[in-house]
């Protein structure tokens, strides 16, 4: 078992061979009062919105089958994350809870993730990666609800780990 104890971070990526512990004290930004000002990165996207996210770039996102071939490998929930073990390479998917369609509140933030697939369940209804504490798999949901993205490349790019035959971006998509 490892501790890692980190101080003042601004950004963590985490790669992982065997138990780790991650321990951040005053992690949050010094600059409160410029960061309020700022405009907030959108980290929620509904179905069609995620689809023109990546139109054009090097990557795009998981099929459900992608998704499912991930969650063979070994996995587990810890801290609001689900961890992704492969062999020496971990990734971590945050619970971001979901944006609802009705009213764009974000709700189960640090309980539940839910991350967009490509694939089609019905002309209303998308694919996607759904995990709590107790559960992770593919589930279909509204294409009007907000979901985090994280994006799959075919071939090698900065910020993504191969994990089978795929390179998997290391942190969600925002813009």
């Amino acid at each position: 078992m490892k501790t890692i104890k980190l101080k003042n971070v601004k950004n963590l990526t985490i790669h992982c061979d065997g138990d780790v512990t991650v321990e951040m004290h005053n992690c949050a930004s010094q600059k409160k009062d410029h960061a309020s000002q700022k405009k907030q990165p959108q980290e929620h996207f509904t179905f069609d919105e995620a689809q023109e996210a990546v139109k054009g770039k090097p990557f795009r996102l998981p099929t459900k089958q992608e998704f499912q071939n991930l969650l063979k490998n070994e996995h587990f929930f810890k801290d609001g994350k689900l961890f992704v073990l492969s062999g020496s390479r971990c990734i971590a998917f945050s619970a971001k809870g979901y944006r609802n369609y009705s009213n764009g509140s974000l709700r189960h933030s640090g309980d539940c993730g839910y991350y967009w697939s490509s694939s089609s369940n019905s002309q209303s209804t998308r694919w996607g990666l759904n995990f709590t504490s107790s559960y992770a798999g593919c589930d279909f949901d509204g294409k009007d609800y907000g979901f985090a993205l994280r994006c799959v490349s075919d071939s090698p790019l900065e910020g993504f780990i191969k994990i089978g035959n795929l390179y998997w971006a290391t942190e969600n998509y925002s813009k």
